[in-house]
């Protein structure tokens, strides 16, 4: 149950660091404790979030992470967050910017506040001018809130929150500095959309300039995976939010979803004489079995043994093209492979989702029915 200002007794609130391992298992244990029986609500894998949070990962190379807990007199968790400090992440103005991730919290801003207010003293002392939130340690990690399409069911990666959460943000002085959107399709759409996307990919690929390549053919994971890194590395650069992170920190990330794709979900478009310059991923959406995994990882190898039947969506998670290449037809490439996917596989919909910039045909045909932001603010406040 959703804990709100009635719920704790008022003035008793106290916050402090997590600095033990029983303070980090009651800190692991706040989004069960808080939201466990919201619709929809999916655990995050606790031995992710255990591992990033007491530095036993690749995430410590690059920044430092502290938790902090707010508890009411009977030591009863009120909310939780993480201040994240990378000294290389700046933002626009070339100020250090602060993360402010891993947030829960009751619907209360004196909660909230004293939470931010935590961190953020934290995050300043070591130089941080401007809070980002929420991010887990940068755009290649979860970030974001969930502001529009809380009547929507979840799909798998989706971020996800109270619709309180963005609320208590702004109350604080937090500001959008990116939104994201996600579309929905059905299958009859696909197939009407389908061919106009195959007739740009023959247009581009009559040039002679550029190639489509499932990755599935391009050799073992560790190839892939070093193919993708380089990708999005080169994709990536100039993002808000985004600093280079090395290949051991991409695997860690990334080769656990990699490994439970089907054939083909994963394609890449090459050019000529340069190397790949576009990225298209599609996954099932199989967001009920990772509810049903709550939160406990191990499970995770045993259910990528059994045999899983295709869920009715699927999602177009990641679209990315390298600049060179982003005028050069190579979209229609990319989009086509994900909604022949969709008219193949015989899904009933499918998600375009956490898209950043225009889609061009996508839009004129679909209303975004999501939207997510990162918020920010001065670290003095």
């Amino acid at each position: 149950m959703t804990r709100s200002r009635g719920n704790r007794e008022k003035g008793r609130m106290r916050v402090e660091p997590v600095a033990s391992p029983d303070g980090l298992d009651l800190f692991l244990d706040v989004p069960g404790r808080l939201r466990g029986d919201e619709p929809g609500f999916v655990a995050p894998l606790r031995a992710v979030d255990a591992r990033d949070l007491a530095g036993l990962g690749t995430l410590a190379r690059s920044t430092a992470v502290q938790g902090f807990l707010a508890l009411d007199s009977n030591g009863e968790p009120l909310g939780r967050i993480a201040a994240l400090f990378n000294p290389r992440l700046t933002d626009p103005a070339g100020a250090s910017v602060g993360q402010l991730g891993w947030f829960e919290s009751i619907d209360d801003v004196a909660v909230a506040g004293a939470l931010v207010g935590a961190a953020g003293a934290w995050l300043a002392s070591r130089g941080a001018r401007t809070l980002w939130g929420p991010m887990n340690g940068g755009v290649h990690r979860p970030h974001r809130f969930l502001v529009r399409g809380f009547d929507r069911p979840p799909f798998l990666f989706e971020p996800r929150n109270p619709p309180h959460y963005p609320r208590l943000f702004e109350r604080l002085g937090f500001r959008s500095i990116v939104t994201w959107r996600s579309y929905e399709f059905d299958r009859a759409v696909a197939g009407s959309l389908l061919p106009v996307f195959a007739a740009g990919e023959r247009r581009c690929l009559g040039r002679g300039k550029y190639r489509p390549e499932p990755l599935a053919a391009a050799g073992d994971a560790a190839t892939v995976l070093a193919r993708l890194h380089a990708l999005i590395t080169s994709v990536w650069a100039g993002h808000p939010g985004f600093t280079a992170f090395d290949r051991d920190e991409f695997v860690e990330t990334y080769a656990g979803v990699l490994a439970i794709l089907p054939p083909g979900y994963v394609g890449v478009a090459s050019e000529v004489g340069f190397g790949d310059v576009a990225l298209a991923l599609a996954y099932p959406n199989w967001v009920e079995e990772a509810r049903g995994l709550a939160g406990d990882a191990t499970r995770w190898a045993a259910w990528m043994t059994l045999g899983r039947p295709l869920p009715p969506e699927v999602v177009l998670h990641t679209v990315a093209i390298h600049p060179r290449a982003r005028h050069g037809g190579v979209a229609a490439m990319v989009l086509r492979h994900g909604l022949e996917l969709v008219v193949r596989d015989g899904y009933e919909r499918g998600i375009i989702g956490l898209a950043i910039e225009s889609l061009g045909r996508f839009e004129r045909a679909l209303d975004a029915t999501r939207e997510y932001a990162l918020f920010a603010r001065a670290a003095a406040c």
